[in-house]
């Protein structure tokens, strides 16, 4: 999933039909715009036509509310120190 803002791509998406949100971000100059969102609904909607129960995705602590506004159930017992980040949060959303 590509954000284009005025011939600007402004973000990116992609999902993998396992249901591993392998990436999600938007441009600092064009967050909290919805488009994290719409680009977020846009890939739980593949999910969902693929017949992905869960959908599963390891974040940074920066976006963490993000998701969890969304309903993304963090996972304490699966995150863990990440590489080149202080902590690797790991999430799932149930899909039905």
């Amino acid at each position: 999933m590509v954000a284009n803002c005025a011939g600007i791509i402004c973000g990116v998406g992609a999902i993998r039909q396992s249901g591993d949100l392998e990436l999600l971000y938007v441009h600092p100059s064009y967050q909290r715009r919805g488009i994290g969102r719409a680009i977020l609904m846009v890939l739980e909607s593949r999910a969902r036509e693929w017949g992905v129960p869960t959908i599963r995705l390891t974040t940074s602590a920066t976006a963490r509310s993000f998701y969890e506004h969304f309903g993304y159930e963090f996972l304490p017992e699966e995150s863990s120190p990440g590489y080149g980040v202080l902590y690797d949060y790991r999430y799932r959303k149930l899909l039905s």
